[in-house]
């Protein structure tokens, strides 16, 4: 059976508003020295986060980087699913 390609539409206007106007809610990570100037902690080493893996469309990943990017805000795509997940639990209860 041959495969078909889905065709993906491109990223509609409203999804960067949506982007753009969401909480940055980023976390500030405290250095080992938290007097010291330096990078600051990363994700994998910070104990409140967990790695976690999913799958999802590779077309669906370019647009919502593209998206990322394009919105300047400097926002991650771990932070852009965490928001949804977080939204998604308020909707739920």
């Amino acid at each position: 059976m041959a495969k078909t390609k889905r065709k993906i539409k491109p990223v509609p206007d409203g999804i960067l508003d949506t982007i753009n106007n969401r909480v940055s809610k980023k976390s500030e990570y405290s250095t080992a020295n938290s007097g010291r100037l330096g990078r600051r902690r990363g994700k994998r080493s910070n104990p409140d986060y967990e790695q976690v893996t999913c799958y999802i469309r590779k077309q669906t990943h370019k647009h919502v980087k593209i998206a990322l990017l394009r919105s300047g805000k400097g926002k991650e795509f771990s932070e852009l699913v965490e928001d949804l997940l977080f939204d998604w639990l308020k909707f739920k209860s």
